[in-house]
C-alpha cells in the first residue's frame, strides 16, 4: 500500500466511525490548552521546573493517545459498537485519569444518546 493510500484509508476509517471522531475532538480539546500553556511558559531552568515538566508529560500522553486512537480506528472491526470502541480506547490509554474518562463518557453520551445504554451491562 502506498503512503498516500494508507493516509486515505485512515481518514476513511475514522470518518466512517463518528465515535472515533468524537474521541479525537475530546483529546484535541484537552491538548490545545496544554500546548498553549507550554508556548506561553517562561523559559524554564532545564529539568528543574516541575510544572513545565508536568505539562510536557501531559502533552506527550495526549499525543500518544491520539496516535493510539488512530491505530485502534484502523484495527477495530466495523461491527464493534460505539461503547465497545470507547472501552477499547480507554483500556489502552494512560492519557485520561478516572475523572477525565467520566468526562469523556459524558461528552460522548451527549453526542451519542444510545451510548450509555450500550455500555451498561444487561440486568
Amino acid at each position: 500500500m502506498r503512503p498516500d493510500q494508507s493516509a486515505n484509508h485512515l481518514e476513511a476509517t475514522v470518518s466512517e466511525r463518528p465515535i472515533w471522531q468524537a474521541i479525537r475532538r475530546y483529546l484535541e480539546a484537552r491538548k490545545q490548552p496544554v500546548d498553549a500553556e507550554i508556548r506561553a511558559y517562561p523559559s524554564p531552568i532545564a529539568g528543574c521546573d516541575a510544572q513545565f515538566n508536568y505539562l510536557l508529560e501531559e502533552r506527550a500522553k495526549l499525543s500518544r493517545a491520539l496516535v493510539r486512537l488512530d491505530a485502534l480506528a484502523r484495527e477495530t472491526a466495523s461491527n464493534v459498537t460505539p461503547a465497545e470502541a470507547v472501552e477499547a480506547f480507554l483500556q489502552d490509554t494512560d492519557a485520561l485519569d478516572g475523572e477525565a474518562q467520566r468526562d469523556l463518557w459524558t461528552a460522548l453520551a451527549e453526542e451519542f444518546p444510545d451510548l450509555r445504554a450500550q455500555a451498561e451491562p444487561a440486568h
